[in-house]
């Protein structure tokens, strides 16, 4: 009895020892600040509250928002296709001034504001990187949106010329990536399957690195792509499992809808 009793003292403390697995070297990224469409955010997604709030979390690396351009050409934070979806207006970002947009709220309790990009506070973002996800589509006209446009527009962009501040750009249309390149953004090609990553590297070597659904790469795919010098990242992860799932896969980051979750898997 008194040697099982050892025995299972023994194993319970080699339990106990066992070093957690180090995740050290993935960056953790709140998506549009502290998570899209998830019940646990107190703020709406790509409000300035939800991503302050995300950058004041100790163990945040940065924070990917989506970018909308206006008539203006004026870049505004926002996810959706229609405005309606989730604000108390109706049509669509590109399709509007700025006046139109700037008294636009979201149907929240706390009613937060549609903001610009250059409506952030620069100086959270110091030392972190921020992604930027842009939206290249006019739902309302049909209509592809000028590349040359979001180009000069980021161009005015203070922090976009800050050495403190890394910028990433995410794109999933191939025909705007040559241009972004030559202006040298760091890209990330947003794939949905590895076989069109292959093929668009190939045209473009230039490209940072891949974004992709966690659920999409394995493992061993995200250490080849490292072997080739190309970062990657994962999306698409709201519970403790596949935060847990895209943190063994050694990404270079990944971008969680529950970004407290994944400081606590990660540490």
């Amino acid at each position: 009895m008194r040697l099982i009793s050892g025995v299972i003292f023994f194993l319970f403390l080699l339990i106990s020892c066992s070093k957690k697995q180090d995740y050290s070297k993935v960056q953790l990224f709140g998506h549009a600040g502290m998570g899209l469409s998830i019940e646990n955010s107190f703020y709406h997604d790509n409000s300035l509250e939800s991503i302050e709030l995300a950058l004041s979390i100790n163990g945040c690396d940065g924070v990917e928002v989506d970018v909308q351009m206006s008539l203006d050409k004026s870049l505004w934070l926002y996810h959706d296709p229609n405005l309606e979806t989730q604000t108390d207006f109706t049509g669509c970002i590109s399709s509007k001034t700025d006046k139109e947009l700037e008294n636009v709220r979201y149907k929240t309790f706390s009613k937060e504001k549609l903001i610009k990009l250059n409506e952030l506070d620069f100086n959270i973002l110091k030392n972190k990187t921020i992604i930027l996800d842009l939206k290249n589509f006019n739902y309302c006209t049909s209509k592809e949106l000028d590349k040359n446009d979001f180009i000069n527009a980021l161009k005015q962009l203070p922090f976009v010329m800050d050495s403190s501040i890394k910028v990433k750009i995410i794109l999933k249309e191939a025909l705007w990536l040559e241009s972004f390149i030559d202006n040298e953004f760091d890209i990330l090609y947003e794939a949905n399957s590895l076989e069109k990553w292959n093929t668009i590297i190939d045209v473009y070597p230039s490209i940072k690195g891949l974004i992709i659904k966690t659920s999409k790469i394995s493992k061993s795919e995200v250490q080849n792509i490292h072997l080739s010098n190309k970062e990657v990242f994962l999306f698409e992860m709201r519970s403790p499992n596949t935060i847990r799932e895209a943190l063994i896969k050694n990404p270079d980051g990944i971008i969680s809808d529950d970004l407290r979750g994944a400081v606590l898997e990660k540490y």
